[in-house]
């Protein structure tokens, strides 16, 4: 297994360097390595999309949740149709707005709507949180996993470099263009085994699987219901939740967090450089909230129920039923990875050569000079991502917990971006602190920092069993309707206006004023 296995990891490698020459060798101007010629096609944008919600959001830890809480955890994927609504609401507007006012990239776009400097650093710690811990978070797990099919004779660390390596090549060639390219294909390809591999075990597998035993909890834990509305907890590592922190308020929140996919730089920067066409509304209904979702909520519970959180033990039950499967199986976890580390990293170099290392750092340089340094920041960029993830997996673990939660926050400023122009700079940058620190203090990083140089908090993390991420985003609306009430009429409204009356001519949705 461990041979096919590698093979196969090996021909995405270079499927991926295939396209970035061909693209490389289309005498494309140097402009469209960091954009792609803002004319990334219909299908490659929604097959992308689709694969970044269901790989963005850690498919490996959706499998290792489902096998430890049961149905209630498989549930909380009910989230990425709340991903995709908000894609669909959020991402034709910032398309147009790219367009009318020439926004080269969402960071460009808040800050300059908002004439904020603050904006533009705020996308740029994303950039770099979602780039860097959370990308090498996702890539040590898939070294992991190598390591543990092929029974140490490849090492955690040796399976990192190598896919980091891989992931390298098309960045640093092709750009922008074919990293899209090949997040779509691997997208695909990845929907497509996932669903063979279910689907095999059930047929062919003689262990009593999902419908004939259900998914083996830790007693005490609700394997097939919601253990109820709401939990009083002081959150996990205070409490011991009962029957699961799973309720009904914490799938909606942990569906938010999941929206904070949409709403992270590279996603955006993708719908940015779409093509004109329907591939985005037609790609987050059926893909995203359909094929993508529908996997996490109906065949998900087939899979955790025989992995029970370990999938290296359920590569190896399937190697001893064919082992062409087990490989296939191991390899839609590694691709999984591979999705959203090229993403993240690969056009998360690009966006933060784009936003501050060109216009502030080295201006006035050639358009060959911008590409070549665009080719250092990704060369810098996997260089740490596989250094994090070889020597540092629990650091980004902690640090990478932060992504999501803290992406979603960025939701209220996108919102008055596309519809609500009454939503002043102010109200956007006092809602960001506030839901930013809350977010902060409900999730391992605030929690470990306060009580290991000060005190014990009295809560824990996702306290009442309420994902970090609906903490912040309530306080976060909650001080920019607030502030709004009394910055609404500032001077920077006559900016956001001739924005907003340029959508009133093409796209007329009346949100008051």
């Amino acid at each position: 297994m461990t041979a096919l296995l590698a093979s196969l990891i090996a021909f995405s490698g270079v499927l991926g360097i295939y396209l970035a020459t061909r693209f490389a060798r289309a005498g494309l101007p140097h402009a469209v390595f960091f954009d792609g010629g803002r004319s990334i096609p219909s299908w490659a944008l929604m097959f992308a999309l689709g694969g970044l919600m269901l790989t963005g959001t850690g498919f490996s830890e959706q499998l290792d949740l489902a096998g430890r809480y049961g149905l209630q955890a498989s549930h909380a994927g009910i989230g990425l149709v709340v991903a995709a609504l908000v894609g669909i609401l959020l991402g034709k507007r910032l398309w147009l707005a790219a367009r009318i006012a020439g926004f080269s990239s969402p960071g460009d776009a808040l800050g300059t709507y908002y004439g904020s400097v603050t904006m533009r650093l705020v996308m740029l710690g994303m950039v770099m949180l979602f780039g860097l811990p959370f990308a090498a978070d996702l890539l040590s797990d898939a070294g992991r996993i190598v390591a543990g099919v092929s029974d140490g004779g490849i090492s955690r660390a040796v399976a990192v470099w190598a896919l980091a390596f891989f992931l390298f090549l098309p960045a640093v060639i092709g750009g922008w263009r074919p990293v899209a390219f090949l997040i779509a294909i691997e997208s695909a390809v990845f929907a497509v085994i996932l669903l063979a591999v279910t689907l095999f075990g059930e047929t062919v597998s003689g262990s009593p699987g999902f419908l004939a035993k259900g998914i083996a909890t830790a007693p005490g834990i609700l394997h097939d219901a919601l253990p109820g509305v709401v939990q009083y907890s002081a959150g996990i590592g205070k409490d011991v939740v009962p029957g699961g922190f799973f309720t009904a308020l914490g799938v909606l929140s942990r569906s938010l967090s999941l929206a904070g996919v949409v709403t992270s730089p590279v996603v955006l920067y993708l719908v940015m450089t779409a093509r004109a066409g329907k591939g985005l509304s037609f790609g987050m209904t059926w893909l995203s909230a359909g094929l993508a979702a529908g996997i996490l909520v109906l065949a998900l519970p087939f899979l955790a129920a025989r992995t029970l959180s370990d999938p290296v033990a359920h590569a190896h039950q399937l190697a001893a039923l064919d082992t062409a499967f087990a490989a296939g199986f191991v390899f839609a976890l590694v691709l999984s990875a591979q999705i959203a580390v090229l993403a993240f990293t690969g056009g998360g170099a690009l966006l933060f050569t784009r936003e501050l290392v060109l216009p502030y750092m080295l201006p006035g340089m050639t358009e060959a000079g911008n590409r070549f340094a665009g080719r250092i920041a990704i060369a810098i960029a996997f260089l740490a991502v596989a250094f994090l993830a070889a020597f540092a997996p629990l650091p980004s673990a902690i640090l990478a917990s932060l992504a999501l939660p803290l992406s979603i926050q960025l939701f209220p400023a996108l919102l008055g971006l596309a519809f609500v122009r009454w939503i002043s700079r102010s109200a956007v940058i006092i809602g960001l602190i506030l839901g930013g620190l809350f977010v902060f203090f409900t999730e391992p990083p605030g929690l470990v920092l306060f009580e290991g140089l000060f005190l014990d908090l009295p809560w824990g993390r996702w306290p009442l069993t309420i994902h970090s991420a609906l903490w912040g985003l309530v306080l976060n609306l909650s001080a920019v309707l607030l502030v709004s009430i009394f910055t609404r009429k500032g001077e920077e409204r006559t900016r956001r206006d001739r924005l907003h009356d340029e959508f009133a001519a093409r796209w007329p949705t009346a949100f008051g004023g």
